[in-house]
């Protein structure tokens, strides 16, 4: 598994990835092939670095996008666009960020990546909003990650009605109701027909 070779790396800058979470991001990315990787909530850059080994080693195209507020209090604990250019820089991985609010969409129109990451806030109303922001952007695949907080639950229930995404995935319980995800991931497939 590509997570083991680079947890093992000696210049690992100093954040960890949960091993089950990895391992969904790394099989969604390679599944989902060439393409860009967008991540809603980068702050140090852990996930969005492993996403760029992940394509680079599995020779797949694509770029490496991240939307982070970096909130001017994070700088204290280590968060800030310097860190995540560091970070990046360590492993030779280009991280093209965007430091703004995710919502309204700061991106251009015609970045579509295959793969997209809602890891930013939390709260129901963000974390909905970048739901509805990705939903029709995104080619192949969209996880939510901490999907085992209250509010992104209910925001994986609502996606979990959209005809357009399936949810694949195993079990698991949250708050006494059955969530299908990997880890902390909740992962939605764009259906075929859509």
């Amino acid at each position: 598994m590509i997570y083991d070779d680079i947890q093992a790396a000696q210049t690992w800058p100093g954040f960890k990835q949960y091993f089950a979470d990895a391992l969904t991001l790394e099989a969604v990315i390679l599944e989902a092939g060439d393409g860009d990787y967008l991540e809603i909530g980068v702050r140090k850059g852990g996930s969005a670095i492993f996403a760029g080994l992940i394509k680079r080693l599995a020779k797949q195209s694509g770029n490496i996008y991240g939307i982070d507020l970096m909130a001017p209090d994070m700088a204290r604990k280590g968060v800030s666009p310097e860190v995540v250019a560091r970070n990046a820089a360590a492993f030779g991985v280009s991280v093209n960020l965007v430091v703004a609010n995710s919502n309204p969409w700061p991106l251009p129109e015609d970045i579509r990546p295959v793969v997209a990451l809602i890891d930013g806030d939390h709260h129901y109303e963000p974390c909905l909003a970048d739901w509805n922001n990705l939903r029709p952007r995104t080619k192949r695949f969209v996880l939510f990650h901490d999907c085992n907080n209250k509010d992104v639950g209910r925001v994986v229930d609502i996606a979990k009605c959209d005809s357009e995404w399936r949810l694949v995935g195993t079990d698991h319980k949250v708050d006494g109701s059955a969530r299908h995800t990997h880890g902390r991931m909740a992962v939605f497939e764009r259906c075929e027909s859509s």
